[in-house]
């Protein structure tokens, strides 16, 4: 029997982070920026995917990669669960909401209010959102903010050279769903 070491590392470390959101105190440990005090964290659920990037115009003559949207599975004890992903408004891609849904029919939408940087330069930043609409009475009922921490990847580098282009980049990250006390 072969071992995976770097991946056990990895996912025990992810394990005992998110075990501490869980324990007595749920703050602890955790960057002022992204904290969600005097609330309790529901459920985490991890994902898989991919960030996927539009070249875009960025400045006089210049292109650069924006995030567009995210496309991931939400996984729960080596489970697919739901998925993550951008909102649309009006048939185009609101990056600004972002949508997570359950199979047991709940789904909360969300907006970005505070990010604190990755763990290296390849990470996508650890963000807190404020849930703004939520449906179904199922494990995301009553969510009131989620964290993104744990990420691993995701961020694009290089120049990009032709407006409306698309890339992607694979990314993990773990979602905290945080409820009123």
């Amino acid at each position: 029997m072969i071992l995976d070491c770097e991946a056990m590392t990895k996912a025990l470390c992810r394990g005992f982070i998110v075990a501490g959101l869980y324990g007595s105190s749920a703050l602890a440990g955790m960057p002022d920026e992204i904290r969600v005090p005097g609330e309790i964290p529901g459920t985490s659920l991890h994902a898989e995917g991919a960030q996927i990037y539009e070249c875009q115009a960025a400045g006089a003559n210049q292109l650069a990669w924006q995030p567009r949207e995210p496309a991931a599975i939400l996984i729960d004890g080596g489970n697919s669960v739901g998925r993550h992903y951008a909102a649309l408004h009006w048939e185009t891609v609101d990056a600004g909401t972002l949508i997570w849904e359950h199979k047991d029919g709940s789904l909360v939408k969300a907006r970005i209010v505070a990010r604190i940087a990755g763990r290296t330069t390849d990470d996508l930043p650890w963000l807190k959102f404020k849930v703004i609409a939520q449906t179904g009475n199922g494990l995301l009922y009553g969510v009131t903010h989620v964290q993104r921490i744990n990420t691993q990847g995701g961020l694009v580098r290089g120049p990009c050279e032709q407006a409306g282009a698309y890339r992607s980049a694979p990314y993990s990250a773990d979602y905290v769903f945080w409820r009123a006390e």
